[in-house]
């Protein structure tokens, strides 16, 4: 065979394998029962988690269930700290992907207070904003505010799977 043929089955194999995986992950949204219109890559970074020292967050025993859960957000520090809107994200093929709302939540542009060496409780239920999740590994990210550094984008998350 020619290094000419060798260098076009090549390519051939490469465009087929980047056909196949495309259509597994299509066909892998669908039966997660998502759309494509509701699943976007993650926004969120792990350089830029604050550290578990600092601001924990975690879900309540007993609480989680396909349609909400309750969590418990913890500033383990003695400064005030805040936290913005929630999200969803849901992993798939070894890699997180946000769940898009149907519509803006209100408090997308509150900052809410976490004082210092407190923990909040805050009930969620996401059934008006999405779907019950179907069975999968998730998490619910928090953005959270350093009131030192307040232009630096930080979150929090808590893992969570539904069986």
């Amino acid at each position: 065979m020619t290094k000419r043929k060798k260098i076009v089955l090549s390519i051939i194999l490469a465009i087929v394998i980047i056909i196949i995986s495309i259509a597994s992950y299509i066909a892998y949204i669908f039966l997660c029962g998502h759309t494509v219109k509701t699943i976007i890559p993650t926004q969120f970074h792990e350089k830029y988690k604050v550290n578990e020292k600092f601001i924990n967050a975690s879900i309540k025993e007993n609480t989680l269930s396909n349609k909400g859960l309750t969590l418990l957000l913890t500033n383990q520090t003695e400064d005030d700290w805040g936290y913005g809107t929630w999200e969803i994200e849901h992993k798939m093929l070894g890699m997180w992907f946000l769940i898009k709302p149907r519509e803006l939540k209100a408090s997308t542009l509150m900052i809410h207070p976490l004082p210092a060496n407190t923990t909040q409780e805050m009930n969620i239920d996401w059934q008006y904003w999405m779907d019950d999740l179907p069975k999968g590994k998730y998490r619910i990210i928090y953005e959270i505010v350093n009131p030192k550094d307040r232009e630096k984008d930080l979150f929090t998350y808590a893992e969570f799977e539904i069986k």
